[in-house]
This record gives C-alpha cells, structure tokens and sequence, in this order.
C-alpha cells in the first residue's frame, strides 16, 4: 500500500469516526434529556407551559396584563396594539387580542389563518395563563389573560410565541456536543498519528539509515533494527 493511499485512508477514518461519534453522541444526549427520543416534543411542552415566554416577552405581558385588569377598553385601540406587537416582533413573538369571539387583533408575526381555532376557551378564572397549542406540526407557547371589557364582553389578550423543540435541543445541548467532538478529533488524531508513525514514518526512518550506511560504504549491515 502506497503512502498517499494510508494518507488518504487516515484522514478519511479520522472524518468517519468523529462524525459517527457525533451523531452517536447527540442521539445520547437526547435521549437522556427526554427519556426517549419519541417524548422529545412533550418534554418541551411541560417545560413550556411553566415558561412559554422570554424574559423580555414576559414583561410585555405584565404590561398588557396590567392594563387588561385597569383600563381594558385600552386594548381595542389597534395603534396601541400594534405598538406593543412590534416589540414583540423584535423578539420574535406576536400578540393576539380577542372578544368573545371576535378578532380584534392578530399580529402578522403567526401567517397561520387557523390560529384563533386553537385557542384555549376564556376561562375568566384565570387559573391556567401560561400553556402550549399544535397546529399540525407547529408548536406554540402562549401566555394569556382573560378579561371582560368595560361594556361587560368577554376578552382575552395572548402574548405568543412559536417554538422548535428540536430547535431548542440543539442550542442547549450544542456546547456539550462541539467539546465532546473536539475530544474525539484529538483522541483520533491521537491514534491516527501512532498508526502513521509505526507504518510509515518507520520504515522511511529505515530506509534512511541504510541509505547512511551504503552512502558510508557499509555494505554488510543489517537491514533490520528495533522498534524501540
């Protein structure tokens, strides 16, 4: 075998093996996380109906939560409305605002016409504000309050936000992933190096030292010499 072939086959194995270890130890990650990769959306989904939002999306909530409860008239005004979607918008979230059951504002930010069937029931109680909803295959976290309006009609002011689970298993785990890959390119170049050298570098060594010895005139010395 000619050195560029074990060349090319070490660094071909040393890509092979760092990417099967990668994928290998995703799969673990995920696995350990959930309990099993086909629970990987409901461990989300508990995860989020206790924290659906951001921090920063949390307190635009607060803030329409609080003016629900003072001044709820306050979010029929669609300027207003639009104001606070658009910072909800710089954090990728989209506010929605209904009563009874009519729209009254739907943030651009969901492009889903089958949002408002999704919704949860008013539940003036308020006693579950923070939850997740499927549309197919999308995935979201909602914060919302119930309200009545001044005239006495029932509203509801959500703050929402689409969410990746598999998205969001990725990012947490993706520190872990790239240190657990670079420990397995050292490791493999490691006994890549070890493999090159005993079946390259060494017999290239001995060809040098014989071509001392003739280059020297001796011509009886032994081709062969330890490996130590």
């Amino acid at each position: 075998m000619s050195i560029r072939i074990k060349l090319l086959l070490s660094y071909t194995g040393m890509l092979v093996v760092s990417l099967l270890v990668f994928v290998l130890t995703a799969g673990l990650f995920t696995i350990a996380a959930t309990g099993d990769v086909h629970s990987l959306r409901d461990f989300y989904k508990v995860h989020y109906q206790l924290n659906p939002l951001t921090e920063q999306e949390e307190s635009i909530f607060l803030e329409l939560k609080y003016m629900a409860k003072n001044d709820p008239d306050g979010l029929l005004d669609i300027n207003q409305l639009k104001d606070y979607d658009f910072k909800l918008k710089t954090v990728r979230a989209g506010l929605y605002v209904r009563r009874e059951n009519s729209q009254v504002f739907e943030s651009q930010t969901f492009n889903h016409p089958a949002l408002h069937r999704h919704l949860p029931a008013y539940d003036l109680n308020n006693n579950q504000i923070r939850n997740t909803f499927n549309i197919g295959e999308r995935f979201y976290a909602y914060a919302k309050y119930d309200f009545r309006f001044a005239d006495g009609a029932k509203g509801s002011v959500f703050v929402i936000r689409e969410r990746s689970p598999f998205g969001e298993v990725t990012r947490r785990l993706l520190p872990v992933l790239i240190l657990a890959l670079i420990g397995v390119i050292v490791v493999a170049n490691a006994l890549l190096y070890r493999w090159i050298t005993r079946s390259v570098v060494r017999p290239l060594d001995k060809l040098r030292h014989s071509a001392e010895h003739i280059q020297e005139g001796n011509l009886r010395f032994s081709g062969t010499r330890s490996d130590n």
